[in-house]
């Protein structure tokens, strides 16, 4: 793709009444133009938590954890390639209020043989007061943390011990809790991935393969905080992943793959809380970001290998592909702007596709993001 000194115009595709095809998603790629604009003044001035890469290490390359605040400079909160770079692990997690992050880190240990246990840490938005909130799980399942709504507790997802107490280094996963402070560590659900928590609270939705990885069939569970009154939501023969509740608590955005079905059943669903009204919003395999608009009007959708952004109605009946070359699309909690990555640069832009701007500078790696809320 060619790059050029330019800022970035406005382009964005509209797709025809419908869910949006694969074939159609690259068929309006976008060329980027990697401009030095750091143009701070028609973005909001809330930060972005994101992974740069910063060193090799003997496991693969590493990366620490960057906070970036528009116009402003990068702010480096963790050193020496304490975390992997997303291929492995997703971004750090703001808590709500903004003032700490949640992330996976690597530290070492004997439980291993790489001699690198994955734990959960947090850290406060200036870099200061690091705490490792677990110990000795060996691996933790490859996504990110996810605090409860009154911050006050973490939900993530850690390997299942085997018969000798080791951990497996594989799923079957279970879901956990911890309490900030890193005490109150609980198990609330076995064969568990992607925990979500509602808005209110009350209720953690994740996705469960509950055959542990014989097949692909899995679906999308709702429980109460506490792991009661689990709820199997989506009972159908698909790859159900990756719950996302809608601001108002009332529907849940996941992404479906059926097993043995029609290629263009692959895609990003919508369904009522209680699992009724299941919907195709976006059509597409590999995808692996989703997110509301903080209205509950719209979503985003990426995909994997840089496919272009789709911005999509809840009604299913209009979407709008908006970049190519893009990953992790994040709405802003204002709504205001979708932060991206591409080229592993941080970039922002209105939600119609148009007003890119460059947020990192050249030389930077960036490979995923998250907005400070």
């Amino acid at each position: 793709m060619a790059r050029a000194g330019l800022s970035a115009g406005r382009a964005s595709c509209v797709a025809a009444r419908g869910a949006v095809t694969p074939a159609a998603l690259f068929g309006c790629a976008w060329v980027f133009l990697t401009a030095s604009v750091y143009g701070a003044s028609a973005v909001r001035q809330t930060s972005l938590a994101v992974v740069r890469e910063t060193t090799r290490c003997g496991d693969g390359r590493c990366a620490d954890v960057f906070v970036v605040r528009p116009g402003g400079p990068s702010t480096r909160l963790t050193s020496g390639g304490r975390i992997d770079l997303p291929d492995k692990f997703d971004p750090p997690v703001w808590s709500p209020g903004g003032r700490k992050l949640a992330f996976i880190g690597k530290v070492p240990c004997s439980l291993t043989s790489s001699g690198i246990c994955h734990e959960i840490f947090v850290v406060n938005a200036d870099g200061s007061g690091r705490r490792q909130l677990t110990r000795n799980l060996s691996e933790l399942y490859h996504q990110r943390p996810a605090w409860s709504p009154d911050g006050r507790r973490i939900a993530f997802v850690g390997n299942t011990p085997d018969a000798t107490g080791q951990k497996t280094g594989t799923c079957p996963c279970n879901l956990f809790v911890v309490n900030a402070n890193g005490s109150g560590l609980r198990q609330l659900a076995a064969s568990a991935i992607d925990p979500a928590w509602s808005p209110d609270g009350r209720r953690i939705a994740f996705a469960t393969d509950r055959l542990g990885g014989v097949t692909i069939d899995g679906e999308i569970v709702v429980m109460n905080s506490d792991g009661s009154g689990q709820k199997d939501l989506s009972s159908d023969r698909a790859h159900d992943t990756q719950p996302v509740w809608s601001p108002d608590g009332r529907r849940i955005l996941f992404v479906s793959e059926p097993v043995g079905g029609r290629p263009d059943a692959f895609g990003a669903y919508v369904m009522a809380a209680d699992g009724s009204g299941r919907k195709q919003l976006v059509k597409g395999s590999g995808l692996n970001a989703l997110g509301w608009a903080p209205d509950g009007k719209r979503v985003v959708v990426g995909a994997n290998g840089g496919a272009p952004i789709v911005v999509a109605d809840v009604d299913g009946k209009h979407a709008t592909r908006l970049r190519a070359l893009a990953d992790s699309p994040a709405w802003s909690p204002d709504g205001s702007r979708i932060g991206y990555i591409s080229l592993r640069r941080v970039y922002v832009m209105d939600p119609d596709g148009s007003h890119a701007r460059r947020l990192t500078a050249n030389g930077a790696a960036d490979d995923a993001l998250a907005w400070q809320r």
